[in-house]
């Protein structure tokens, strides 16, 4: 009993490989035309960085380029820790495509990061006309109905979502490229429907840490990895504090955020009272 239920799972797992396979290799052998941009309006959005870009960052980004100048669609996926920069080539890659004509669809595994992302992207690109849209189950049905209308009006360039536009099928199609923040954070049947998407369609993920199918898939050949090892100048080191439920220390952290400039979402009254 245990041998035959042994080589049934034997067969399943190799049939699944098999067509995980068969999939990427005819992703590898699809074409898609170049991306075609004017070089001083992508050169004047890189010099418009703040901040002083790494060697890591910059070799990363030629990679980048490279893949997206060529006409076989990108699978690339960028590694680097938390305040590394993989944001900043994200919007890179973004806008690059908006040059091109080409929409960009932004997966975030939370609605907490889909706004951090709406407020990065377009305080980066709309300064050049690009327009930023999010969809995510914070908003109203005519909010996303309106988003919706802009996209197939060819009016949004960039969207940025939670794991609640995998299942638009009418829209999946409208996009050209994906970038997916935190693929590990994502569930089961959402990698599932990521992976789907990436016949002919140009594919970035950004993570510290890639989930075992995206790193084999790498180690392999399939995906192609770019990484940033090199800190930021001046860039703090993240601490994590553990303690139990208190008020006071959750007010201390929100007034030091508020502080510095950082983004707070959503304070609850009882907190700051």
């Amino acid at each position: 009993l245990w041998s035959k239920k042994k080589a049934r799972v034997q067969t399943v797992a190799e049939n699944f490989v098999y067509s995980l396979y068969k999939s990427h290799l005819k992703n590898k052998q699809s074409e898609r035309p170049p991306y075609l941009y004017k070089s001083s309006l992508l050169e004047e959005f890189v010099n418009n960085f703040v901040y002083k870009e790494t060697a890591d960052q910059r070799s990363a980004w030629t990679e980048i380029l490279k893949d997206m100048s060529s006409n076989r669609p990108m699978d690339r996926v960028l590694c680097g820790d938390v305040g590394f920069g993989k944001t900043e080539l994200a919007m890179r890659a973004a806008f690059l495509a908006a040059l091109s004509g080409v929409k960009c669809l932004v997966l975030c595994p939370t609605t907490l990061l889909a706004n951090q992302h709406f407020l990065s992207f377009s305080s980066r690109l709309s300064g050049f006309g690009a327009r930023i849209g999010i969809f995510s189950s914070l908003h109203s049905s005519k909010k996303l109905l309106l988003e919706e209308e802009l996209l197939h009006d060819g009016k949004t360039d960039v969207l940025i979502s939670t794991h609640k536009i995998l299942f638009q099928s009418n829209l999946l199609s409208l996009f050209g490229i994906v970038i997916v923040d935190e693929e590990h954070r994502f569930g089961v049947k959402d990698k599932e429907k990521i992976s789907s998407l990436s016949a002919g369609v140009d594919m970035l993920y950004l993570s510290a840490t890639p989930i075992p199918r995206t790193l084999s898939l790498g180690l392999v050949g399939f995906k192609s990895f770019s990484i940033i090892k090199t800190p930021p100048m001046f860039r703090l080191p993240v601490k994590t504090h553990v303690s139990l439920y208190n008020k006071s220390t959750i007010k201390a952290a929100i007034y030091n955020e508020i502080s510095r400039g950082g983004q707070v979402f959503f304070i609850h009254n009882n907190i700051l009272n």
